[in-house]
């Protein structure tokens, strides 16, 4: 019977060595010596490499999709979800730098299989533009066109906070950023314009 806290363990080591050695430098002699088991025992717990790199993934992907949607069900403005989920997705590469570098090196790697998980993350965007649309907060646009643009920028800017956090805390950027949601997603007709 596999060990639910050996298994957790392997994927943190992992995680720190993909963000320290890269990709394609992490061994699976590397992953074992950092949980100090054998590597026969890790393989008990993920038969290849391959195997184990889609878990880290998955795993960071998840706590990743967590937090983006973190405490929007309360609001009920589709545009204020949005700032709000624009504030967790940078929160979240600031607070998970080796999380969010997994993430990165993983769907940017050639060798890596297609398991982009971005449909998530559209999925999510949609759903909240759909309903602004319906109350007609949001501009009448194809729901995909603006979750595709959304995406496009969050994951932009998520890069250059990841790579300049303390920018994040200069509230005029922050400010700035919330201003650029709104006045792109915003439908400016229901707002006397």
């Amino acid at each position: 019977m596999k060990n639910n806290n050996r298994k957790q363990e392997i994927i943190e080591s992992c995680i720190h060595l993909i963000c320290e050695k890269g990709l394609d430098l992490s061994s699976m002699q590397m992953i074992a010596d950092g949980v100090g088991i054998s590597k026969a025992t890790l393989y008990f717990y993920f038969d290849s490499k391959e195997a184990l790199f889609k878990e880290v993934y998955h795993y960071c992907h998840q706590l990743d999709v967590e937090a983006c949607n973190a405490g929007l069900e309360n609001i009920d403005s589709a545009i204020e979800c949005l700032c709000v989920r624009f504030d967790n997705i940078v929160n979240y590469c600031i607070n998970h730098p080796l999380e969010a570098k997994v993430e990165v090196l993983y769907s940017s790697n050639p060798n890596t299989s297609s398991l982009i998980e971005r449909d998530d993350f559209i999925r999510d965007i949609t759903s909240i533009l759909k309903q602004g649309i319906e109350k007609k907060e949001i501009k009448d646009m194809p729901e995909w066109l603006l979750a595709e643009f959304y995406y496009g920028m969050t994951k932009s800017m998520y890069m250059k906070f990841m790579n300049n956090p303390d920018l994040w805390q200069v509230e005029e950027i922050r400010n700035n950023c919330y201003e650029i949601i709104r006045d792109t997603f915003g439908n400016k007709k229901t707002k006397g314009g």
